[in-house]
């Protein structure tokens, strides 16, 4: 192993795709970390890596000296000095329209003499928000497609903080649902989302490049961060507002974390580990009496499922652990006014499971189809959440386009230094 992600100062979850540089002057591999990527460099006979270039995946150095990489559907390509390691001037699209892969994969590959091989397709999701019933009745609440992330609606059900990704970062917004006004949040870092209310709807909590970080709601103010937190990912607030519930990454996978937060004073307390397992669990959710948390983690390494355990006085996770989801999903959320849980289904589609509480232990009923409706995929993000009202919730829904005719074939590009060289 010549890199590790515990430690990391890029907050990375998985490094992948390395290629050694010309004359083995070092490593150039890619850091995963959530939504963000980021192209870094092992120098030879270093263990510290070097940042290269935030926003950016899967490069290749050609001999020339250009540094080429894979962003938002294109190949860019900038100067690079292979003795100081550093990018030297801006990045200049080589070629669009390159087809996404698998893990966030380009569907490309580069020799060091300059021959391209390519598949061609591949467009950036455009998505919708939009009110969806049990009835499977859609109503458009942001129509404009657009790139959309982690939809989370005010106390109240009249605001909605949102990310959204423009060109390399994403930032949150608020969108004021009865003035039909779209507010932005102080801009801190490149990529920002994961927004969560507090119960009070004056501030936000979100993910800013990995960090914890909070502002007001009302766009004003400045932003305060939590140091030391590593691809942090926010989720729900106690009902009190005093405690954040959180997953994190730790050493590759993800446990469930508390934090304290002051207001008044603007900062946050001493971050608390709840869970240590070897698994992934993400996704906490406190129920509105505050005795019960809600979250995902996956069954023998490979199936997501929904579990609740119960909180003791002290916030700590007491014995017993129920799983209430029957089919494979995550992303769990609490009904404010009844004893229903929601969860996401697998594939898309919303489940309800209806539970009462006996002694000590949590029962649930057998979960059933709250709607059909098939939401936007959302990996390690959030696509849907409730109303105050428990009878609707604000989706992403994917932008229906006409599917596009499949490739048959490769395409090849020669000689791709003479047109860098071009561009100098």
């Amino acid at each position: 192993m010549i890199t590790g992600l515990d430690g990391e100062v890029d907050n990375g979850e998985a490094h992948r795709w390395p290629q050694v540089l010309p004359q083995g002057k070092g490593v150039l591999y890619t850091s995963l970390s959530g939504q963000q990527t980021s192209l870094w460099i092992l120098p030879r006979g270093s263990t510290r890596p070097k940042l290269l270039l935030r926003n950016a995946r899967e490069a290749r150095v050609l001999a020339g000296g250009h540094l080429v990489y894979f962003n938002q559907g294109s190949l860019i390509a900038a100067p690079i000095d292979l003795d100081r390691l550093e990018v030297t001037g801006p990045g200049v699209p080589l070629l669009s329209n390159v087809a996404p892969f698998l893990n966030a994969r380009a569907s490309y590959d580069l020799a060091p003499s300059g021959t391209l091989v390519y598949v061609r397709g591949g467009q950036e999701p455009q998505r919708v928000v939009s009110w969806l019933d049990s009835s499977g009745k859609v109503e458009p609440l942001l129509s404009q497609p657009d790139r959309y992330l982690t939809p989370r609606l005010s106390p109240d059900g009249k605001r909605l903080a949102i990310a959204i990704e423009k060109g390399d970062g994403a930032n949150v917004w608020v969108y004021d649902i009865v003035r039909d006004t779209m507010i932005p949040m102080p801009v801190g870092a490149e990529y920002q989302f994961y927004p969560v209310w507090s119960p009070d709807g004056q501030y936000l909590v979100f993910q800013s490049d990995g960090k914890l970080a909070w502002t007001r709601a009302d766009g004003s103010g400045p932003i305060h961060y939590l140091p030391g937190t590593r691809q942090a990912f926010p989720s729900s607030f106690s009902v009190d507002g005093r405690t954040l519930y959180f997953h994190q990454a730790t050493r590759g996978n993800y446990d469930l974390w508390d934090v304290t937060m002051d207001k008044a004073q603007a900062r946050f307390g001493q971050p608390r580990r709840l869970t240590e397992d070897p698994v992934i669990e993400q996704n906490p959710a406190i129920s509105p009496d505050g005795k019960w948390l809600a979250y995902a983690a996956p069954i023998e390494l490979v199936r997501p499922a929904v579990y609740v355990v119960p909180l003791l006085p002290d916030g700590r996770i007491g014995a017993g652990k129920w799983q209430v989801s029957s089919s494979p999903g995550g992303e769990p959320v609490w009904a404010k006014n009844s004893r229903e849980l929601f969860y996401r289904r697998m594939g898309g589609g919303i489940m309800v499971v209806s539970y009462s509480v006996q002694g000590n232990a949590f029962v649930s009923e057998k979960p059933r189809v709250w709607s059909d409706q098939r939401t936007s995929f959302g990996n390690t993000h959030v696509v849907y959440d409730l109303g105050p009202g428990g009878n609707r919730m604000a989706v992403l829904l994917d932008v229906q386009r006409d599917p596009p005719k499949p490739e048959t074939h490769l395409r090849v590009v020669t000689n791709i230094l003479i047109g860098l060289h071009a561009k100098k």
